[in-house]
């Protein structure tokens, strides 16, 4: 318990350290809301007690007041509800995101091939702002709740204290089908989390356009139906197992608060009859401990709602306080040289070795290439030279953070971004535009696009992709990967990845970007991964990959003299041509 409530005052320091003003306004709109609720009550006693009397003067004065105070607080609180809250919610919506960015920066490439950890990620990104927000206002709402009857039970008090005692044992009972019900409703949503990680990759594979081709081609959507229904079979199985819980649990909340209702009725109605309190007080009596009833219900529900927050705050906690495993920016400014030494790797603890006892060195204006079969580990292997993977034993010779930080990459699997050509190549701006565009028009001449974006009307303030923006071109898969390459060049680097760079190339333009090689490469440290063995005769040193092990290394010539595996796939590749 010690710890839930720990949690709970974290966040809302967080939120008071982050938005001041939604805490004040917050407090005051919740003092209006008070001041509403118990001059509800005042005014039925003062017309009550004056309608006996039959003073319509002092009844007509008295709602006449009532109505200015009223509206006046009320113009007020709408300014705070529909004006000043929203904006600081935005706000701290605002930060909170952009911490869990961050924060996911720093987090292993290797946690996001774990499932369970995967989940917990996706789990965090999308219920994190939700229920940090809605800590907020159950708080706030419980305060309030709390000041009405403080307000309330000071009048209860004075005619009868039995009834309050009715009252606190019935809030005690209820308080705790609640918490069992809070605990229902979070292990069901934990289980739902799960299901609709998958539906939501259903859903994404059936708008993105990338999957839009071989899903017509290959009528895959027979395959996904199946896991669509699936899964839409464990929600209801999920929903029946928690709805015959919860159902229990409200008929037994109901059942107490009928009953408190009955007594509180039958209490009020002897002391009326028997003359020890008026009709008017009998009124505003069963008016004030019914809404203090309404007001304890409510704070009972929100009491459990708040530790149910605070389980989904734990997993968010553990998230952002998690020991960095990625560290940026505190690494060495250069790097001459990687030395592998006996470096073993694996995705999870359930996978088998992806590499073994691999040995090698790699040294700035060397051009290394890593071949091999297809999930040879030639991929996972440049991961972990250019600092996104670090090895689970053995030893490298460079830092992570020194790796990330000298390290310039071209995926296989590269990302284009919405954004503009400049945006796309440009990632780290030096704040000087005019120097910057010169850079990008350079590595856009490296890899043969400057003309074609030099044609177009906005040339590097061109979006690319539409889908954020209907004026946005689309460019062919060879294009794109020249805008990949171009950011890669662009980026100040001692290390330069290179993973099947003209996989989308068309003759031409492969001719091309190899005409170029040893330009790009000059002076750096490159590691070359490819399946086109007859483009590796330039290389300085070759690494041959089998089954996650070196098993060959030299150069080009060498290697074909060794009568290896190099030499068969080199073969193999030439009877094709």
């Amino acid at each position: 318990m010690k710890k839930k409530i720990r949690t709970i005052f974290y966040w809302l320091s967080y939120g008071f350290r982050n938005s001041k003003r939604f805490f004040f306004f917050s407090v005051l709109g919740l003092l209006i809301q008070v001041c509403f609720n118990f001059f509800d009550i005042l005014l039925l006693k003062l017309v009550l007690d004056n309608l006996l009397q039959g003073k319509f003067g002092k009844i007509l004065f008295f709602v006449g007041i009532f109505m200015i105070i009223t509206l006046t607080l009320q113009f007020l609180l709408n300014q705070i509800i529909n004006k000043i809250i929203p904006i600081e919610k935005i706000k701290l919506q605002k930060g909170l995101l952009m911490c869990i960015y961050e924060k996911s920066l720093t987090r292993s490439l290797k946690s996001l091939d774990d499932m369970r950890e995967y989940s917990d990620f996706y789990f965090v990104l999308n219920q994190s702002v939700t229920n940090v927000l809605n800590l907020y206002d159950n708080v706030i709402l419980i305060l309030q709740q709390l000041l009405t009857m403080i307000s309330l039970i000071g009048l209860v008090i004075v005619y009868d204290l039995y009834i309050l005692i009715i009252a606190v044992i019935c809030v005690c009972i209820l308080s705790y089908l609640n918490y069992c019900l809070s605990k229902e409703y979070y292990n069901a949503n934990v289980k739902m989390a799960e299901v609709e990680r998958d539906l939501d990759y259903i859903h994404r594979v059936m708008y993105l356009k990338e999957y839009a081709k071989e899903l017509r081609i290959y009528n895959l959507f027979l395959k996904l139906k199946k896991r669509f229904n699936y899964q839409y079979q464990e929600k209801v199985k999920v929903q029946e197992d928690t709805g015959k819980k919860q159902t229990r649990l409200k008929t037994m909340q109901h059942f107490v608060q009928i009953s408190f209702q009955g007594i509180v009725i039958l209490l009020l109605s002897f002391k009326t009859i028997s003359k020890k309190i008026a009709i008017s007080d009998f009124v505003v009596l069963f008016n004030s401990i019914l809404e203090i009833e309404n007001q304890l219900d409510a704070m009972i529900q929100l009491i459990p709602r708040i530790f149910e927050n605070e389980l989904y705050l734990e997993k968010i906690d553990e998230f952002l306080y998690e020991k960095e495993a990625m560290i940026y920016g505190k690494g060495k400014a250069d790097i001459d040289k990687i030395v592998l030494k006996d470096v073993c790797f694996k995705y999870t603890t359930a996978h088998l070795e992806i590499l073994h006892d691999i040995n090698m060195k790699v040294e700035r204006g060397k051009k290394i290439a890593i071949i091999g079969k297809n999930g040879a580990g030639k991929s996972t292997l440049a991961k972990i030279l250019c600092g996104l993977y670090t090895p689970d034993s053995g030893e490298i010779s460079e830092s992570q953070s020194s790796l990330l930080a000298n390290s310039s990459v071209v995926f296989q699997d590269f990302c284009i971004y919405s954004m503009s050509i400049f945006d796309n190549i440009c990632i780290e701006e030096s704040g000087k535009r005019s120097s910057d565009e010169i850079k990008v028009w350079e590595a856009l001449e490296m890899v043969g696009l400057a003309d074609k974006i030099r044609q177009m009307p906005k040339k590097l303030e061109t979006i690319i992709d539409s889908e954020y923006d209907e004026a946005g071109v689309l460019l062919s898969g060879g294009e794109l990967q020249k805008i990949a390459i171009a950011r890669a060049l662009l980026k100040k680097a001692s290390i330069l990845v290179l993973d099947e760079p003209s996989g989308a190339f068309d003759v031409f333009s492969q001719n091309e970007f190899y005409h170029i090689f040893d330009e790009i490469s000059k002076d750096k440290i490159v590691i070359f991964i490819t399946h086109k063995l007859s483009y590796l005769k330039c290389m300085d040193n070759i690494y041959v990959i089998d089954d996650g092990c070196i098993v060959e290394e030299g150069t080009h010539d060498e290697l074909l003299r060794s009568q290896g595996l190099y030499k068969k796939m080199y073969l193999a590749e030439g009877e094709h041509k």
